[in-house]
């Protein structure tokens, strides 16, 4: 009988001190917030997911689906079914595709492992629906395995995993002022206006001059 009542004992102290149980993040911030142990753990988890994709939130919407059904028909307002109501090439995902794209070229395969890791870990279909859809808006060239450009409209999702296919920023047109310049200070003028139109474009990719 004492046995077992020392037994319940131990228990009860277990159980309150897993209760009662504090929390730590990396770096040894305290978790205060909830009020179980479950309650706790579940914000460690949250709060350390946030910091490890800490970027997730440019992807964070519904319809992707969707998106990238109409974006492999050709659609260029397909992110529209993710709330994007402006050009594609200016949605945040778009920006950091070609940020991460600069000058280079990479297998379709390769963009969707980048993107679906940290610090992104967009989903499946809404990396294909920005890969897609910047395909259908001339804003990425895609080249099979043969040197043959791929035709808008027939972007697949097992294409890009199966084929050695190369994505590439297509450089966009500056429009470059002409006038008369008579004085330096004209000139320098002149160049402003360049630069202001030139970075205006490159906020929606790369820029051919």
């Amino acid at each position: 009988m004492q046995q077992s009542e020392a037994s319940r004992d131990v228990a009860a102290l277990l159980k309150e001190s897993i209760k009662n149980a504090q929390v730590f993040q990396g770096g040894g911030q305290a978790i205060d917030e909830g009020s179980s142990l479950e309650d706790r753990l579940r914000k460690a988890a949250a709060d350390g997911a946030a910091r490890l994709f800490h970027k997730f939130s440019l992807a964070d919407s519904t319809g992707w689906p969707q998106a990238y059904q109409d974006a492999a028909k050709g659609l260029v307002n397909a992110l529209e079914r993710s709330g994007h109501m402006t050009p594609a090439e200016t949605h945040p995902m778009a920006l950091e595709v070609f940020a991460f794209l600069g000058s280079g070229s990479f297998k379709g395969l390769k963009l969707r492992e980048r993107f679906m890791g940290t610090p992104y870990g967009w989903s499946n279909e809404a990396v294909n629906a920005v890969l897609a859809v910047l395909f259908s808006a001339g804003q990425l060239k895609v080249t099979a395995a043969s040197g043959q450009p791929v035709a808008v409209g027939k972007f697949l999702e097992r294409d890009v995993n199966q084929y050695a296919r190369k994505l590439e920023p297509k450089g966009q047109q500056v429009q470059v002022p002409s006038r008369m310049v008579r004085t330096e200070a004209e000139l320098d003028a002149w160049l402003a206006d360049v630069r202001a139109a030139a970075l205006a474009k490159l906020q929606m990719g790369p820029v051919q001059l």
